[in-house]
């Protein structure tokens, strides 16, 4: 190591390495710190990472033909039929990378509240399916209803058939 500290650090290869050099030989008191700064990062990320599933998501699902999925505020999506009626009410119940999943827990299979249908939309457009929750998990339990196009159907989608 060179007499100069300050030389020392400005030779070491990336600004993470002199991070972590620092806080070795600078005292519990920066480590603190320094972990403080950290887990704020770590939450504010967490909390765009949440907000982020909203990009990517359409304000509507349309079936080529007539008919709708259209997001409303809090979490609620309406499915509307081609003469724009409301025909069943869903509450969003989770997403991943894939999937919308949508529940209505007005249909439940027999007389089970813990069983109600639910719809899954790919968020890019494609097949809509429906399962019931407690047969979800299992991807070979999932129907399909019916294509479905972010926002409007162009091309080849707006008359294609359920697969």
């Amino acid at each position: 190591m060179p007499g100069n500290l300050k030389e020392w650090l400005s030779r070491l290869p990336t600004r993470p390495l002199m991070a972590i050099f620092v806080i070795l030989f600078t005292g519990a008191a920066t480590l603190a710190a320094f972990t403080k700064n950290l887990s704020t990062i770590f939450n504010n990320l967490a909390d765009a990472a949440e907000q982020v599933q909203f990009l990517g998501v359409a304000h509507r699902y349309v079936r080529p033909g007539g008919g709708q999925f259209v997001r409303l505020s809090d979490g609620y999506w309406v499915e509307v039929t081609k003469g724009q009626l409301a025909r069943f009410v869903f509450q969003e119940l989770r997403r991943d990378k894939d999937f919308i999943y949508l529940y209505d827990s007005s249909r439940v299979r027999g007389n089970d509240p813990a069983d109600p249908i639910v719809v899954r939309i790919p968020k890019d457009g494609g097949v809509v399916q429906w399962s019931y929750a407690k047969s979800s998990a299992n991807s070979s339990n999932w129907n399909n209803l019916f294509v479905a196009c972010r926002d409007r159907c162009r091309g080849d989608l707006a008359t294609a058939p359920v697969p």
